[in-house]
This record gives structure tokens, C-alpha cells and sequence, in this order.
């Protein structure tokens, strides 16, 4: 075995994560002032604790006499109090000290802060006249009529034929098959019949939802939705005939950038003008390669 380096393969900042261009918004950076640091107004108070009778006076008073003070502790002079409280500031367990005031503060550096504005934009629809509406319609009941109508016989065909398939013998009675084959192929429609594929469990339920109007397709209210909201905004707006309907605003994207209304608001928004490409965002998840890494074509040009 060899130690083999840990190494991470970069997407490529060409592939987009996503098929869709980026939305249009506008960035305003605005610089937000920072606290400045404050000193504070902190008072240390030392006291010294220690016995002061007459008692302990006179033998400092010998230490000083002695020279002992001078020699150990540096001090200079004859006063014995002053030697006493030196000599307790050098007994640490002899001083109490406490901190009165206000403290001071780091404060805080200046900050950027983005504010993104979105860009939104309005579609032009075609309108249809009612009578195009009602015929959409009877197309679609008449369809969708014929679908149920289809999966009936094709699930009822298919239930045949995995009864003929797997039927009694030829000693069985004309009753004893007709019975047999009307369980048969009642279990085959349920998905319940011996020997059934996964698959063919999958297609007779399918086939039994088609048949009863229950699939995706056919749950599917979208189109109805859509239909029903373009028959407004044409009342709403007063369209009628071949006139446009003006959908409801969206957020706009890439394709729109030269659009009236995108430039209106662009031009009266404060800010830069930024595209937010899935490219630029698939770049920025990388780890270790930079923008101006010299692995990025043209690193060396001018240099």
C-alpha cells in the first residue's frame, strides 16, 4: 500500500446547476459606521490587611534598625508604617484590591451592508375568443372520455388473456372454467393474480386508475387553473379577440434585461445592476481554486 494525497476534483464553473437563467436584482452597498473604542473610568483601590499592634511595630522596628528591611526588601527610610504596608504589599495574601468605574469597550470596525432589490417584469399573453375556450373544452371532455373508455377494454383484454392462459383443464366443467375465469380475471384487475410480474401488478393499476378518471394526468387541475385565470385577467384588462392579456408580474430573469419595463426600474433603483448566474454560484462552491488562480485561462497574459 502507498499513502495516496487527499485530493478534490473542482467542478467546472462552465456547468450551470440549473437550466434557467438568473434572476435580475439590484445590490446597493451601503458602508455602516462602527462604534469607536471607549477608554472607560476604572479606579483600583489596594488595601493592605495585617495586624498593627504595638507589638508588631517594634519588631519592624528592629528589621529596620537591623538593616534587614533595606537588605530584603529594598526599602529606604526609617518610617515604620510606610515599611509595614510595603512589606504587606509583598504578602499576597495581605491585599484585598477592588475595581470601581466603568469599563471600557473594543468598539466596532465598519461594516458593508448589501441591500438587493428585485427586478420584476410583466408577460403578454395571447387571448382566445369564447368560442375557441368552448371548443378546448369539448376536446378535452371528449378525450379524456375516450382515455377511460381505451384503459377499460385494454385492462378487461389483458384480465382475458392471463385467464385463457393459466384456465382449468379440459376435465373441468363448462360452470367449474366459466367460475374460475371470472375470479381469474377478477384478481388479475385487483393486481392480486398468481404469477403477476411486478410490472404487470404496475400496469393493471395503472390501467384501473385510467379507467375511473383517477391518474396524474387526468387529476391534474393546471390547465383548468390556467384557463380560468386567462378568462379573468382578459375580463379584468378588457381584452377581448385577438387582443393581449398582460399577465401578473414575475420575477425577472436574464432574457428580460432588455425589457421597457426592467430598465424603468433599473434605471430608478440605487445600486449595480447583478445577474445572479447558477454558473457564478457552481464556481463558488470550488474549494482551492480561486478566481485568479493561475490555473484559470489568461492568469499569465500582461504579466
Amino acid at each position: 500500500m502507498y499513502n495516496k494525497p487527499i485530493t478534490q476534483k473542482a467542478k467546472s464553473p462552465l456547468k450551470q446547476t440549473k437550466n434557467e437563467p438568473g434572476k435580475i436584482t439590484v445590490d446597493n452597498k451601503e458602508t455602516i459606521k462602527g462604534t469607536p473604542p471607549s477608554a472607560g473610568n476604572l479606579i483600583r483601590n489596594v488595601e493592605y490587611t495585617g495586624a498593627k499592634d504595638a507589638g508588631v511595630y517594634d519588631a519592624l522596628q528592629k528589621e529596620l534598625d537591623s538593616g534587614f528591611g533595606k537588605r530584603k526588601y529594598g526599602f529606604e527610610g526609617t518610617d515604620v508604617k510606610a515599611y509595614e504596608q510595603m512589606k504587606l504589599g509583598k504578602m499576597k495574601n495581605n491585599v484585598k484590591v477592588t475595581t470601581t468605574g466603568t469599563p471600557g469597550t473594543p468598539g466596532t470596525p465598519d461594516r458593508e451592508e448589501v441591500t438587493s432589490t428585485d427586478i420584476y417584469t410583466k408577460d403578454k399573453t395571447d387571448a382566445i375568443t369564447p368560442y375557441a375556450a368552448y371548443q378546448n373544452r369539448v376536446v378535452e371532455n371528449r378525450e379524456g372520455g375516450s382515455l377511460k373508455r381505451k384503459a377499460r377494454k385494454a385492462l378487461n383484454s389483458k384480465a382475458r388473456d392471463y385467464a385463457y392462459e393459466t384456465g382449468d383443464g379440459e376435465d373441468a366443467g363448462i360452470i367449474e372454467r366459466f367460475t374460475s375465469n371470472r375470479e381469474q380475471m377478477r384478481d388479475y384487475k385487483r393486481g392480486m393474480a398468481e404469477g403477476m410480474s411486478a410490472e404487470d401488478k404496475k400496469e393493471a393499476r395503472y390501467l384501473r386508475q385510467t379507467k375511473r378518471g383517477a391518474n396524474a394526468l387526468q387529476t391534474d387541475l393546471t390547465e383548468a387553473e390556467l384557463a380560468l385565470k386567462r378568462a379573468r385577467d382578459q375580463r379584468a384588462q378588457g381584452a377581448s379577440g385577438d387582443d393581449a392579456v398582460i399577465s401578473n408580474p414575475r420575477l425577472a430573469d436574464a432574457t428580460d434585461i432588455l425589457k421597457e419595463d426592467v430598465q424603468g426600474q433599473i434605471a430608478n433603483t440605487e445600486g449595480d445592476v447583478n445577474v445572479n448566474s447558477p454558473a457564478e454560484m457552481r464556481y463558488n462552491q470550488n474549494v482551492g481554486i480561486k478566481k485568479s488562480s493561475p490555473m484559470k485561462k489568461g492568469y499569465f497574459k500582461g504579466k
